[in-house]
């Protein structure tokens, strides 16, 4: 953060520096609390997308898989965690 602070202020003239220190600054809060729920939107959505075809190769079935994917696009992955499967519950929960 540093590096990044003194460039934006040794860019400006002199009377500016102030200006553009505070301007980093909120830049820097903004990009902290908006990251998160971005980068946590994507990879969700990445997730969801490629389910179908991870439960394919796991073995899991048809009914199963189809029951897995609603749930995931309705509650979010952590939904899928509570659905009851019975055989299946083994086959999608295995990693890699």
């Amino acid at each position: 953060m540093t590096p990044m602070t003194a460039t934006a202020v040794s860019s400006v003239p002199l009377r500016l520096a102030a200006m553009a220190a505070a301007g980093n600054n909120a830049f820097r809060q903004v990009g902290g609390a908006l990251d998160p729920p971005i980068l946590g939107a994507l990879l969700t959505t990445r997730a969801v997308d490629t389910l179908p075809g991870h439960l394919a190769d796991a073995g899991v079935g048809p009914a199963a898989r189809e029951r897995m994917v609603a749930a995931a696009d309705s509650g979010g992955l952590g939904a899928v965690a509570q659905l009851d499967l019975g055989a299946a519950t083994g086959r999608a929960g295995r990693p890699g």
